[in-house]
């Protein structure tokens, strides 16, 4: 009968879903473009800081013009709101474990126009997103290190 109580314990209290596993992402993290894997035409910086349910990206683009995209990253499998992006307008992280969460990015018509998955290794203070564009059009690695 103990091992009975203990099993149900276990299985009552662990996370219903992936979303209720907590990822938190805080500070301020630098692309760095020599460990990166990126095509033509992609971004010369990016610099992306985390403070609660928001991060806000900031960099230099191929064509030498700076800008900020801001993005709602709260990890529930829901659309959340992107401002200052020119192809989507929603992103969606989906937590896949503890460190992991898949993101889907959509344009206004709901159309999702990117896919990628994030990972989080507190060891080495990085945070790798993988992103493959429509029909595979573009795949990208890149690879931000934590500033502070």
């Amino acid at each position: 009968m103990f091992y009975i109580i203990l099993i149900l314990a276990a299985i009552f209290t662990m996370p219903a879903k992936a979303e209720t596993l907590g990822i938190k992402i805080e500070g301020i993290y630098q692309l760095n473009l020599a460990k990166s894997t990126v095509g033509p035409g992609f971004s010369k910086s990016i610099t992306l800081n985390f403070v609660g349910d928001q991060f806000v990206a900031v960099g230099i683009g191929a064509d030498d013009k700076p800008y900020t995209v801001t993005y709602t990253f709260i990890v529930d499998g829901k659309p959340h709101p992107v401002t200052g992006a020119p192809r989507y307008d929603t992103s969606t992280y989906t937590a896949l474990d503890s460190y992991a969460f898949s993101i889907s990015r959509a344009a206004k018509d709901g159309k999702v126009v990117e896919t990628g998955i994030g990972i989080i290794d507190p060891i080495s203070k990085t945070l790798t997103h993988t992103s493959i564009g429509p029909d595979g059009s573009y795949k990208r690695l890149l690879v931000f290190e934590k500033q502070q």
